[in-house]
């Protein structure tokens, strides 16, 4: 995919590079019993850039991988509606942990990424 622009946009340029190495997921990641819709997850923070969320390989958590493409420190919230954060740590990317996160309320994480930094996380959530 070949695209221009006026200007560069890291934000933009690095969506557009995930787009098209990003293969479509057909399978599904959650088995329901019944039918039902809603939002799994919330993340926000201008530039921040999810590459994974997928169950731990040891099934205890969530695991996310979020890279920000700024030039600067970017501010991240992640909530997970209708379910209580039980823990979160940060893990290297063999998905061993390495430190907990200990800025968490209300259930929303809270913290920021330096310029550049990806970031591995492993979120406990209750069902």
């Amino acid at each position: 995919m070949l695209t221009t622009f006026r200007s560069f946009d890291p934000v933009f340029t690095m969506e557009t590079a995930v787009e098209a190495v990003s293969p479509v997921v057909t399978v599904p990641v959650i088995a329901c019993n019944k039918e039902e819709t809603g939002q799994f997850m919330q993340i926000s923070g201008n530039g921040v850039q999810v590459f994974d969320v997928k169950p731990a390989e040891d099934r205890t958590g969530i695991v996310l991988r979020l890279g920000n493409c700024m030039d600067e420190y970017v501010d991240v919230r992640i909530h997970f509606p209708n379910r209580r954060i039980k823990a979160a740590y940060n893990t290297n990317v063999l998905e061993e942990i390495q430190t907990e996160i200990t800025c968490l309320h209300n259930d929303t994480i809270e913290l920021s990424l330096a310029a550049k930094q990806m970031l591995h996380l492993l979120v406990l959530v209750e069902d």
